[in-house]
């Protein structure tokens, strides 16, 4: 593809330098310089001035026209010019003839070595033979048209006929190779010198690099479980081998009575591969492939060997949910992710019930001044939004499994609170309770034996209830960017993967399951403990 940016990942490319169509008519041309020349200008030896990438006329037509010009913007006249200073003057010397170029290169001749000898004309032009600070520039003229206009510089660069190249040693940065170098340098802090110059009523775009883009699949199992290559493999697990009889192996160590090293007997030696499905090697060991240890025993082998048959594997396992965007199996990630999330939800269910349970209790039992006040504390409470005061507590204690927890039982009692109080409500009068209280039973014997287990019932449902409730509440705040940090959850993963909605929809399709699965269990637990616990109700709606 083609970039008119710079990036590191594009080559070549051209500078497109020009003038808008507000410049002044007055203006007769902008111009693009080069560095400076630093060293000594030898007008006796040949200089030239060298373009590295040339693109005669042919090539030039190959490639579509749109692709040479930048978008607002035709082509002017160019020439080029040799700059030095003479006191505090420049003076230029016009090397080339003005001309519509695509490249400076087509500008300083028609053939296909863009080359002229500057040394010549300058004796031409001049007789001066002492030149300070020289410099090679372009001047694009001003059309005069108010049109946005442009010359595409390919690459300029000083050479010489001498044994010591001036380019080499003697300039800094005289040239550049393309234009994404160019435009990367000038980005750089404080860097000195920039690739090349230009005037202040000019303007320097870049144009047209190229950027080169590839595709591969990685396979994970494979890299994974595939052909390992020259690993080192356990003596003993070809012994083994042998003896299930996927191996023929055969191996004798002697010893050299000269050297007193060990060898092995290459006349009886054995190692061929009897069942191919079972065994992990994948081809023939050979003696070279054994390392014989100092005291003549053999521990490791090296061989090529199909590591998922190494594992156990009958053939390469594959991915049952596919794999997100970074290679992790979904089947693992999931129920990873559910792991954590049962475990915040029933941590969280567990505190809050506790706490509701207690509250609820008190406020419903005593009634009166004390509920009154309780009432009052709970409404403040629940009228905070739950998502702001999760967003709180993760902005002031950060974003982890314990601030998770925290956040939501701030105020996720409530609920148990309310369905309690209305619970103790509906019993504190009945006549068992108000027989017990005539025969001097205490609030906590009225409360904990008479109240509390004919009221479980109803909020037992409601608490198992919290626990889908809570994974919910954490998939909401994870899919708004606030999720857990570095540890999976459902909410996580459906937030990884929300990206991936319109292409790989499976990646949310699972999780999504996972979630409506554990709120239909939870509901059909939480209605099973109910009629359990208090039978009367079996069948009731609470």
């Amino acid at each position: 593809n083609y970039t008119d940016s710079a990036t590191t990942y594009g080559k070549d490319g051209y500078i497109a330098f020009g003038y808008n169509k507000d410049l002044e008519d007055k203006v007769e041309y902008v111009e693009f310089e080069t560095p400076v020349f630093q060293g000594t200008f030898d007008i006796n030896v040949g200089n030239y001035v060298n373009v590295f990438d040339v693109y005669d006329e042919d090539k030039i037509a190959a490639i579509e026209s749109e692709h040479y010009i930048p978008t607002d913007y035709v082509l002017g006249e160019t020439a080029l010019f040799f700059n030095y200073f003479s006191g505090d003057d420049v003076k230029s010397i016009q090397l080339t003839e003005y001309s519509v170029t695509h490249n400076i290169g087509s500008s300083i001749s028609s053939k296909k070595e863009a080359r002229i000898n500057i040394s010549s004309i300058i004796k031409e032009k001049t007789s001066e033979t002492s030149f300070v600070s020289p410099y090679i520039s372009v001047r694009l003229k001003n059309s005069l048209n108010h049109a946005n206009t442009c010359s595409l510089i390919k690459s300029i660069v000083l050479a010489t006929d001498s044994n010591d190249a001036i380019f080499a040693n003697s300039f800094v940065a005289p040239s550049f190779s393309d234009a994404t170098e160019c435009f990367l340098r000038e980005q750089q802090i404080n860097a000195k010198p920039n690739p090349a110059y230009w005037s202040n009523t000019g303007e320097k775009l870049m144009h047209m690099s190229k950027v080169y883009f590839c595709d591969f699949v990685y396979d994970v199992y494979e890299a994974k479980l595939g052909v390992k290559d020259d690993i080192s493999f356990p003596y003993a697990s070809l012994e083994r081998y042998r003896r299930n009889k996927w191996l023929d192996l055969k191996v004798i160590t002697k010893q050299d009575e000269e050297t007193g090293n060990r060898y092995i007997d290459e006349t009886t030696f054995k190692c061929h591969i009897l069942n191919k499905d079972k065994c992990p090697l994948v081809e023939d060991l050979t003696i070279e492939d054994f390392n014989i240890d100092y005291d003549g025993t053999i521990s490791f082998v090296h061989a090529k060997v199909y590591q998922y048959k190494v594992f156990g594997y009958d053939s390469m396992p594959r991915f049952l949910f596919g794999t997100d965007k970074s290679g992790r199996d979904m089947l693992k990630y999931v129920f990873e992710g559910l792991r954590t999330s049962l475990l915040l939800g029933i941590i969280t269910t567990v505190v809050c019930f506790i706490f509701g349970l207690i509250y609820g209790a008190v406020s419903g039992y005593f009634g009166g001044t004390v509920d009154l006040i309780m009432e009052r504390f709970t409404d403040i409470l629940s009228g905070i939004p739950w998502i702001v005061v999760m967003t709180l507590v993760i902005i002031h204690l950060g974003s982890n499994f314990i601030t998770f927890a925290i956040a939501l039982c701030l105020t996720g009692w409530i609920g148990t609170a309310a369905t309690t109080r209305t619970q103790f409500y509906r019993f504190r009068g009945r006549e068992y309770v108000l027989a017990s209280r005539t025969l001097g039973a205490s609030d906590a014997r009225l409360i904990a034996k008479h109240i509390l287990p004919n009221a479980m019932g109803t909020i037992i449902t409601s608490a198992v209830l919290m626990v889908p409730s809570v994974i919910f509440s954490e998939a909401t705040i994870s899919y708004l960017g606030l999720g857990l940090k570095n540890l999976a959850s459902l909410g996580v993963i459906l937030s990884y993967n929300q990206t991936e909605l319109s292409t790989n929809s499976f990646l949310l399709l699972f999780p999504s399951v996972i979630i409506a699965l554990v709120m239909i269990s939870f509901n059909l637990f939480g209605n099973g403990l109910r009629d359990a616990v208090n039978p009367s109700l079996k069948g009731e709606e609470e």
